[in-house]
């Protein structure tokens, strides 16, 4: 595969991965992604503010409770653990599509027709495949669900 990457100097390049990062770490802390920082303003449409502070806070609040009372009731202990799944699949999603972003605007920015053509060209890539399947389970859409209705005689 033919190089696309910047015309730029290594020392350029990864300041502009150090701010992603960052806007990554402040996002997970804050809930706040992409708004201040430089970062071209069409990543905004890719990364969301699902993944904020509050919910870590939520999930650590949530968590000690449910810890504390797994011996006096057994649904607390399946709660934590469906919890800890959820919140783990999201942080990989998190990982997962600040790699994306920093592959498509940064490493690959002179692609040509743009970072949404190399992003089509390149859903095989082993980093795409895990979004969409990140994706999926953090949405919690693994399909349409299915009528539980008994059909009418």
């Amino acid at each position: 595969m033919p190089y696309y990457g910047p015309d730029e100097p290594p020392e350029t390049i990864f300041l502009e991965r150090t701010f992603l990062a960052a806007d990554f770490l402040g996002g997970t802390g804050y809930g706040e992604y992409m708004d201040a920082t430089g970062v071209n303003f069409e990543l905004k449409v890719l990364i969301p503010k699902s993944f904020s502070g509050a919910e870590l806070v939520l999930y650590a609040s949530c968590s000690s409770f449910l810890w504390k009372t797994r011996h006096t009731r057994a649904v607390s202990r399946y709660l934590l653990a469906y919890m800890t799944l959820l919140i783990s699949i999201e942080t990989l999603f998190m990982i997962v599509q600040a790699k994306t972003v920093q592959d498509i605007y940064i490493d690959n920015r002179n692609y040509p027709g743009g970072p949404w053509a190399y992003f089509l060209a390149t859903q095989n890539l082993a980093i795409n495949v895990m979004f969409y399947a990140t994706f999926c389970g953090a949405a919690g859409s693994f399909g349409p669900e299915k009528d539980t209705k008994q059909p009418m005689p």
